[in-house]
C-alpha cells in the first residue's frame, strides 16, 4: 500500500488489522445504526436539544469498551501525543474555511446576522457540536475506517466504503423519527454531501494518524452556525455547498502536494 511519509504511519497502522477486526467494525456500525434509529423513535416523545450529545457520549463509551476488549489502545484510533502541534495546526488551518464560509463569519458580517453572546456560543458548541463531532470522528474515522482495511486492502475503495457508511448512519435517527418519509430529495442531497466530507476528514487524519485535526475541523463545520442568534437574510452562497467546494479543493490540493513531494523525495 505504499510507504511515503504522508501516508506512512497511517498505512503501517491499518495494515495491522485483519478480517476479524473488520467484521467487528462492521458489526459496530450496525449497532450504531440501530441505536441511531432508536434515538429517532425517542425523538417522537422527547425532542431534547441535548439528546444528541447524550447519544454521542453513550456511543463514544461503547467504542472505548470495544477498543478496551480488543486491547487495541487509544492510539489505534488516533488519540496520541506524537506530532501533536502539527496535527492541531492543520486542523486549525483548514478550520478557517468553515469558520469563514459555512454560515460563518463572512456571510454573517456581510448580511448583518445577529450574533449570540460568547458564553452561549461556547456552551452550544460544546453540548450540541463538539460531543457530536468528536464521537463521530472517533468511531467512523478513527475506528471503523481503519479496521475496514482488514476486509478491503485497496486504499481508495476502503475510504469510499467508509465514506458511504459515514453518510448512511446519519439517516437513521431521521428514519426512526419520520419513517420512510425521511427519504426525500433534501436528505438525499445531504447524504451525498457527507461522502466527500468523510474523505476530507480521512485526509487530515492520515497525515499524522491523529484524530485531533479531524475533530477540530468537524466541530467548526457543525458549530459555526451556533454563533448566530438570527441568521436572516440568507443568500445562495452563505451555506454549506460553497464551503464544501472550498474545503474539498483546499484539502485536495494540500494532499496532492504532499504526495508529490514525498514521491520526489523517494526517487532521489
Amino acid at each position: 500500500m505504499g510507504g511515503y511519509s504522508y501516508n506512512a504511519a497511517y498505512k503501517a497502522e491499518v495494515a495491522k488489522f485483519g478480517k476479524r477486526d473488520g467484521v467487528v467494525a462492521v458489526c459496530f456500525f450496525l449497532f450504531y445504526c440501530v441505536a441511531g434509529y432508536a434515538l429517532g423513535l425517542l425523538w417522537r416523545v422527547w425532542m431534547s436539544p441535548y439528546s444528541g450529545a447524550i447519544f454521542g457520549l453513550i456511543m463514544g463509551i461503547a467504542c472505548f469498551v470495544v477498543i478496551g476488549i480488543k486491547k487495541d489502545g487509544l492510539g489505534s484510533i488516533g488519540f496520541h501525543k506524537e506530532n501533536l502541534w502539527p496535527a492541531l495546526r492543520i486542523g486549525l488551518l483548514f478550520g478557517f474555511v468553515p469558520l469563514a464560509l459555512n454560515n460563518g463569519l463572512l456571510p454573517g458580517f456581510i448580511l448583518g446576522w445577529e450574533m449570540q453572546t460568547s458564553a452561549l456560543i461556547l456552551l452550544l458548541i460544546l453540548l450540541r457540536t463538539f460531543i457530536l463531532a468528536a464521537h463521530e470522528d472517533m468511531i467512523f474515522v478513527g475506528y471503523i475506517q481503519t479496521r475496514l482495511y482488514g476486509l478491503i486492502k485497496r486504499d481508495l475503495l476502503a475510504v469510499l466504503v467508509g465514506a458511504i457508511l459515514f453518510s448512511l448512519m446519519h439517516i437513521m435517527p431521521q428514519l426512526g423519527l419520520h419513517g420512510f418519509a425521511a427519504f426525500h430529495v433534501g436528505n438525499g442531497l445531504w447524504l451525498l454531501v457527507l461522502i466527500p466530507q468523510h474523505i476530507v476528514f480521512n485526509a487530515l487524519f492520515r497525515r499524522y494518524y491523529s484524530i485531533y485535526p479531524t475533530m477540530i475541523l468537524h466541530t467548526l463545520v457543525n458549530g459555526v452556525g451556533q454563533m448566530w442568534r438570527v441568521r436572516e437574510p440568507e443568500a445562495w452562497w452563505s451555506g454549506g455547498f460553497i464551503y464544501l467546494f472550498a474545503i474539498v479543493l483546499a484539502v485536495g490540493i494540500w494532499a496532492l502536494y504532499l504526495r508529490r513531494k514525498d514521491q520526489k523525495i523517494a526517487t532521489e
